[in-house]
């Protein structure tokens, strides 16, 4: 589990770094195809208020299946979270949630999977 440090009234930013098997790829957060599963992040009642969540920049494939270029991601990536501590938030606390992905490859995608995700964070003032 990730630990980090948050001041309470302030932001921080937090990498949640993801790897995906060789050979193998995910959608991204915003794909082209209404049909292709996106990558989500979503939080489980949040201890600090999720202010943003930025992805990378997505690599556009031509893959067997599709006419056109498919927005992916491979290989090790990180997802950037901001997450806004209130002024009256605990020392210590948990923030739990979930990252729900499709891994495929150029001929196949296997069923849909969701990855819990937990960050340990102290507060100060």
């Amino acid at each position: 589990m990730a630990r980090f440090h948050v001041h309470r009234g302030q932001a921080v930013e937090v990498k949640l770094s993801v790897k995906v098997a060789p050979g193998y790829h995910v959608n991204s957060n915003a794909p082209d195809d209404p049909y292709l599963i996106p990558l989500r992040l979503s939080w489980d009642k949040p201890v600090l208020e999720p202010a943003a969540t930025r992805f990378p920049t997505p690599q556009r494939v031509k893959l067997a299946f599709s006419d056109k270029p498919v927005a992916i991601f491979s290989g090790t990536f990180d997802i950037v979270v901001t997450l806004r501590a209130p002024a009256n938030v605990a020392d210590m606390g948990v923030m739990s949630g979930k990252l729900r992905y499709q891994a495929c490859n150029d001929r196949e995608c296997l069923q849909p999977k969701v990855v819990p995700i937990r960050l340990s964070f102290d507060a100060t003032n």
